[in-house]
This record gives C-alpha cells, structure tokens and sequence, in this order.
C-alpha cells in the first residue's frame, strides 16, 4: 500500500472519528467520496491495491456492516465507512482493520458499561441472551439502546492497527 493510500485512510478515518465524537453522525460528504476513491485509486498502479482487492475489501466490509445495520447494531455513516476503508485498504487487509475495530469496539463498549456502573445488568442480559439462543422459545432480552459508542473512533483505532502494526514488527493476526 503507498503512503498516499495509507494517509488518505488515516485522514478519513480521524476525521470520521472526531465527526462521530461531536455529533453522533458521520458525514455523507466525508464518506461517499471515500467510498469512489478506493477503487478509483486502485487504477493507479503505484497508488494502493489492484482493482480488484479494492472492490473485494469494499464488498467484505460493506456487507457483514449492513447485516449490523439492519439489527441496529450500527448506524449509516459507520456502514459507509467501513465500505470506503474497505475500498481503501482493499482485501486482505480490511479483515484486519475489520478484526481492530471490532476489539477496539469490545473494549470501548465494555469501559462504557463499566463507566456507568450497569456491569451487573450487563451480564444479567447477557446470560439471558445466551439462554434464548440455546433454549427453545426463552423470550430474547431487552438491550440497553442508550450504551451507544462513537464506533467511527473505534474503526480508527482498527485501521490504524492494520497500518501501524506491521511497521513496529509485533505479532499480529494473519487472515
């Protein structure tokens, strides 16, 4: 990947950060153009990855990001995104920025809970999720919809890793 690629991403991913930091949203103005570059770049031989992983990186986001969209598990913009990194990182390397925000995600959601003081309620709901997905017909439990994280921070935090990582020449995960 350039450094031009790697900059752009870094750049749209802190500014969608920030932008979800303060307003809860993620603009389209932000993403969309995003979501054209990938691909776009990618007809530049020295610019990124081929074509071809930059629409597969744009699809292996996009898709798993709407399936948590329509469950409300995600917002728009984050699915947006998550598409345009995806584009911009191009397969293989989305599943790691994918596996990064994900952890990332865990571990903000989990300071949140802990924050708020709601870690038993949290773990009562959770053991009654895990009952209603092995016995048959145990009613599926309320979620608390107000522990709500700027998950674009989260994807920063992933697509830095993915970048970041293999320059300091740690163990990572090899997808």
């Amino acid at each position: 990947m350039s450094i031009l690629t790697s900059l752009l991403t870094l750049a749209l991913v802190i500014l969608a950060g920030l932008w979800d930091v303060r307003t809860g949203r993620i603009p389209n103005t932000l993403t969309y153009p995003a979501i054209l570059a990938g691909p776009l770049l990618a007809l530049l031989p020295w610019a990124g990855p081929d074509v071809i992983s930059s629409l597969a990186g744009l699809a292996v986001a996009f898709i798993p990001a709407l399936i948590l969209w329509a469950l409300g598990a995600l917002g728009g913009g984050d699915v947006k995104l998550l598409a345009a990194v995806g584009g911009l990182l191009g397969y293989p390397l989305i599943l790691e920025g994918l596996f990064y925000s994900l952890v990332a995600a865990t571990g903000m959601g989990l300071t949140l809970i802990l924050w708020r003081g709601e870690a038993w309620a949290f773990g009562q709901r959770l053991w009654l999720a895990l009952m209603a997905l092995v016995v048959p017909k145990a009613p599926w439990p309320a979620w608390n919809t107000e522990l709500r994280i700027p998950f674009a921070v989260a994807v920063a935090l992933g697509t830095s890793g993915s970048l970041f990582l293999p320059l300091l020449d740690v163990h990572q995960w090899h997808f």
